[in-house]
């Protein structure tokens, strides 16, 4: 993140912790995973609720968070 974007400070302090998890157990938690290439990031992706934002509420986001795993600070 930081080599692809040096001068995006904002960018980088929203990203400073990161998880990451399966795209299977992302969808097992009711989340969907959607392939989202950049010519920087060519494995980035999103993720979707079928509800929409709706969807993203906080009993969802517990569930997304376990499907995630532990996160990690980067520095």
């Amino acid at each position: 993140m930081r080599e692809a974007f040096p001068k995006a400070s904002g960018l980088l302090r929203a990203a400073e912790t990161v998880a990451s998890g399966s795209a299977d157990k992302i969808r097992a938690a009711g989340f969907d995973v959607i392939e989202d290439p950049t010519n920087k990031f060519p494995n980035h992706a999103r993720i979707i609720h079928p509800n929409g934002e709706a969807g993203f509420n906080d009993y969802n986001l517990g569930k997304l968070s376990d499907a995630l795993g532990s996160t990690t600070k980067c520095l």
